[in-house]
């Protein structure tokens, strides 16, 4: 593949990168590529070593072409852009080192998160305890509130977009669907179905509580290790976001319940919007030991 970098052409001039500002270096050749470690719709996240001093990375390999052939140029673009937002010492956020780009693929170099995402955790032990789930449903609540003062809605809270550090703490990752939103509002339906809030089923305008509404979907994930809604009992899925309320199961504690409630309110001004907000509710007010 022959570096291309010069022949992007996004439909917004507006919305390129500066490469200047991105990245200390630009070229595929740079990389040995070690192995797969995740994949998408769009593209495979890659384990690579930078030969000019053996430093282990992820790298994010995004065609640039959809199915149909039609560029998505633009698409990564404003990805690159929203990274480049993140500043380096924010701790809860992947981080962006550089970028490339071929006459096939965009490569975006991110820094190496060893521990895995929550989705295999949860799948492996079916369900985390809840003190576990307090800890990571507040380090991705500081993410979102990070990613809402700078005008960003994620739009695709999910297990898998949340990666576990050797320590034990979260990344947040994929800003695919994520979104610059300077007036507050967002128009577009888009999102991992099971998880988009009723207002974008809807096909309303709406606003960052569809990341609050995530955070809920991703708490009952964390501790039941299935979605709060389903296909079920004759109703589809988007018939049961829209209207059912939510079952518990018996394990589950009251404060996790409510909590989780107040997020999944199908009235998006109903729900926390605010760190603040969330913070004081019961649940994370109270200190458990496992």
């Amino acid at each position: 593949m022959t570096n291309q970098h010069n022949n992007i052409n996004p439909t917004n001039s507006q919305q390129l990168v500066s490469q200047q500002e991105l990245i200390p270096e630009t070229r595929l050749e740079n990389y040995t590529f070690i192995e797969p470690i995740g994949k998408g719709g769009f593209g495979t996240v890659y384990k690579v070593k930078r030969k000019a001093d053996n430093r282990l990375y992820a790298v994010k390999l995004l065609s640039r072409y959809d199915l149909e052939g039609k560029p998505r140029d633009k698409l990564i673009l404003n990805e690159l852009l929203l990274w480049e937002e993140v500043e380096p010492n924010f701790p809860f956020i992947t981080r962006i080192h550089s970028w490339y780009c071929t006459s096939l693929n965009f490569g975006i170099v991110l820094e190496l998160v060893e521990g895995g995402d929550l989705e295999h955790l949860v799948k492996w032990n079916q369900g985390i305890t809840e003190n576990k789930a307090k800890r990571y449903a507040t380090e991705v609540a500081e993410a979102l509130e990070y990613l809402h003062r700078k005008k960003i809605i994620f739009r695709d809270l999910k297990l898998s977009n949340v990666l576990l550090t050797i320590d034990d703490h979260v990344k947040l990752t994929d800003f695919g669907l994520a979104t610059k939103a300077p007036t507050g509002l967002v128009h577009e339906m888009c999102g991992t179905h099971y998880a988009m809030a009723p207002e974008v089923l809807w096909g309303f305008p709406y606003t960052k509580a569809v990341d609050w509404w995530g955070l809920g979907v991703l708490m009952y994930e964390m501790v039941t290790a299935r979605p709060p809604f389903n296909e079920c009992y004759g109703k589809s899925l988007e018939w049961n976001i829209k209207f059912s309320e939510v079952g518990f199961p018996p394990h589950i504690s009251v404060p996790l319940r409510d909590v989780i409630e107040c997020l999944l309110r199908k009235h998006e001004e109903d729900r926390p919007n605010r760190l603040k907000e969330l913070m004081a509710h019961e649940f994370f007010q109270v200190t458990n030991l496992d």
